[in-house]
């Protein structure tokens, strides 16, 4: 069985056939005083003990196979198909898991500018790239442990760092926005540029509710994008611009 457990069907025949053997080679040792009688006894034995091991290691075969696909599942309902970042619904399961563990978060809700634009001009092929590259960006903008991205919906996404600093928050957009300006987003040979604007709450205040942490950054987001897009704006009035692609 435990065979079984870390090394599936595999293991299960090796450990039934050193079994077989072990038994194979007590009884050949006295094979002087074999009878008959001794002889049914072994084949019986050896037939349970087959049987046995084979129907447990279906068993705990089925189980872990069982388990494997219950936590893809799970993985599944949490996760963003196109992107593969966790999903509006796990964001708000998210904030109020922090919330009970009494995490510092800062919320940055960000929006690619003129995405319609882009699907319009080059095809929502195009469009679910460009949704793709962003997500990727995200992802590597955020240390291990230091926060989560998320996609929002449509073309807003959502960051969440767990720190409550503006400066270490801000050094994050600024490598956010540097890789967006790095990154190539082509179509038939064609390389066109992607902004994004950001709105940025960089204090969960507990007395509000997380409907509220979320509306401020979207307000801020908001912002950002009545200015004239392609910057980020914080709760504390602080306007950080992407100058490079100004």
């Amino acid at each position: 069985m435990h065979a079984t457990i870390y090394w599936r069907i595999v293991g299960a025949i090796i450990s039934i056939s050193s079994v077989v053997v072990s038994y194979t080679v007590i009884l050949l040792f006295d094979y002087a005083s074999i009878t008959a009688m001794m002889l049914i006894h072994f084949i019986l034995n050896m037939s349970f003990l087959l049987i046995l091991g084979m129907f447990g290691a279906l068993i705990v075969y089925r189980e872990r196979k069982h388990q494997s696909e219950k936590n893809t599942y799970k993985t599944l309902v949490k996760k963003d198909f196109l992107t593969n970042l966790y999903n509006h619904r796990h964001f708000q399961e998210h904030l109020v898991e922090c919330n009970k563990k009494g995490t510092p978060l800062t919320l940055a809700m960000l929006d690619i500018d003129y995405f319609k634009k882009i699907n319009d001009t080059f095809g929502h092929v195009v469009g679910d790239m460009v949704l793709k590259k962003v997500g990727e960006i995200l992802v590597n903008i955020i240390p291990i442990g230091k926060g989560v991205p998320f996609r929002y919906g449509g073309e807003e996404f959502a960051l969440l760092f767990y720190t409550s600093e503006v400066e270490e928050v801000k050094s994050y957009i600024s490598t956010l926005n540097k890789m967006m300006n790095e990154t190539t987003f082509e179509f038939e040979n064609a390389a066109f540029p992607i902004t994004i604007s950001i709105g940025v709450c960089c204090v969960k205040d507990p007395m509000k509710s997380n409907n509220q942490f979320v509306k401020v950054a979207d307000s801020l987001l908001y912002k950002a994008k009545k200015l004239g897009r392609n910057q980020t704006v914080f709760d504390d009035g602080t306007i950080l611009k992407n100058d490079e692609m100004m």
